[in-house]
């Protein structure tokens, strides 16, 4: 009987995988200590961890909302500079960039029904609140 059947050696790729890892662990023994301690307390971090974070994400949510709503309406000349859509599973975010007056780029968050009327290079009168998009109305001719 073999040694590699009767479990004395490991295979090839097996063996090349594990002698990486110990040299990792020689040439840095903080790793050691990291994977050695981080391991076993996995399933008790991770219950503590996943519900942080997704209470830090809505309370970041939050606070953007009330910065727009203590934030000024403003309404300015703007040029679409640029569009753009961002695809993550299920949903579809749109973004246009509009360049104002001062030559500053603001790139704002819409609709899909807004984003599918606006054209990259209209001008027109935009208005929006802080990081939120209110309107954007199309100088006739442009």
């Amino acid at each position: 009987m073999d040694n590699q059947a009767s479990g004395g050696q490991k295979s090839e790729p097996l063996q090349a995988i594990w002698n990486k890892l110990q040299q990792a662990f020689k040439d840095k023994p903080w790793l050691w200590a990291i994977v050695v301690v981080c391991i076993p307390l996995m399933p008790f971090l991770l219950p503590v961890l996943v519900p942080a974070l997704i209470i830090l994400i809505i309370y970041q949510a939050v606070q953007e909302n009330k910065a727009n709503d203590l934030a000024p309406i403003q309404t300015v000349s703007a040029l679409i500079v640029t569009k753009r859509m961002m695809v993550s599973g299920e949903s579809t975010s749109y973004y246009v960039t509009f360049e104002l007056q001062t030559g500053e780029r603001l790139e704002l968050r819409l609709a899909g029904s807004e984003y599918g009327l606006l054209v990259e290079g209209d001008r027109g009168t935009l208005t929006y609140q802080r990081t939120r998009y209110r309107s954007f109305m199309r100088l006739s001719g442009s």
